[in-house]
């Protein structure tokens, strides 16, 4: 063989041994290296996770239509990925045309609470009766510098009113922005989907003991089921806390029933915390709604 006529290296040319210390500096700079790398590329690992976490919650449906139809699985992760790129683009628009009549209901309700706002403040600055006393000191809402705290609430809203000649351009530049990072994600989760099968290999060729490579595959195998699962009921939960939000608040008869709904499946995904907010939301917006068709007030 050309490799026997190799010559054998001496203990001068060999590599040495590296220390602990050196160890500990060269997995310290490697670290170090690895966060600035997730840091520079945040918003490309998190498209990158969204992907892999649609192409988990599609897997067992791609699964079903592989075992029961001739179909190849490219061809049947293309037709379920266009099919779920058709229901978002018609939940889009009908969100769309719903959000609207929404929009257009409360800028007609806009004069009343502008008027209804205006009055409590008016009322609340020409009051004499004190906010709190404290010793000799009374807190009296007449006695304040209003014509001061006007300009400056004005001052402060001033950078706000002068970017709205640029308004529409960045929300179509957003809006582009938001649709590329669909396209994104919606082809690295057709590649992950499709590669979604050799997960367990590409893991196991990792362990070259054959011990170790039956247990790599274990936990990739029983791992991919746990999390599809979990992802599955999640998503499962946020589509019924919706409805049920949605059709609950619409029989109250508080107003953007729907939008308050989407809101409170969307934040079904946030633990503990998502449905607080979703409920808190709520009960500001129908705190200040003036009436509904149940002739409920807010108390």
């Amino acid at each position: 063989m050309a490799n026997s006529n190799l010559p054998v290296p001496t203990p001068e040319q060999e590599s040495p041994l590296w220390g602990r210390n050196f160890k500990l500096v060269v997995a310290s700079v490697i670290v170090v290296l690895l966060a600035l790398l997730v840091w520079q590329f945040a918003s490309l690992i998190r498209l990158v996770v969204i992907a892999a976490m649609l192409a988990f919650i599609l897997n067992p449906l791609v699964v079903l239509v592989d075992d029961r139809t001739p179909l190849k699985r490219g061809s049947i992760i293309l037709l379920v990925y266009i099919g779920i790129a058709v229901a978002i683009i018609w939940a889009l628009v009908a969100l769309g045309f719903a959000a609207y009549a929404q929009l257009d209901n409360l800028l007609l309700q806009l004069p009343d609470y502008v008027n209804n706002i205006s009055q409590s403040i008016e009322s609340f600055v020409t009051s004499s009766r004190p906010l709190f006393t404290i010793g000799d000191f009374s807190l009296i809402p007449s006695q304040l510098p209003w014509a001061d705290i006007q300009d400056r609430f004005l001052n402060m809203l001033s950078p706000l009113t002068s970017g709205g000649a640029t308004f529409l351009g960045d929300f179509a530049t957003a809006t582009l922005g938001w649709l590329g990072n669909l396209l994104f994600v919606f082809m690295i989760s057709i590649y992950i989907a499709n590669e979604f099968p050799k997960l367990g290999d590409y893991v196991a060729n990792f362990a070259t003991d054959p011990g170790y490579r039956h247990d790599a595959e274990r936990l990739v195998r029983d791992f991919g089921r746990i999390w599809s699962a979990y992802l599955r009921g999640q998503v499962i939960l946020g589509l019924v806390i919706f409805v049920v939000v949605w059709l609950g608040l619409l029989l109250l008869g508080v107003e953007n029933a729907l939008a308050l709904g989407l809101v409170a499946g969307v934040l079904e995904f946030v633990p503990n915390l998502g449905p607080i907010i979703s409920a808190i939301v709520a009960v500001v917006a129908a705190f200040f709604q003036t009436q509904n068709y149940l002739g409920l007030g807010p108390w």
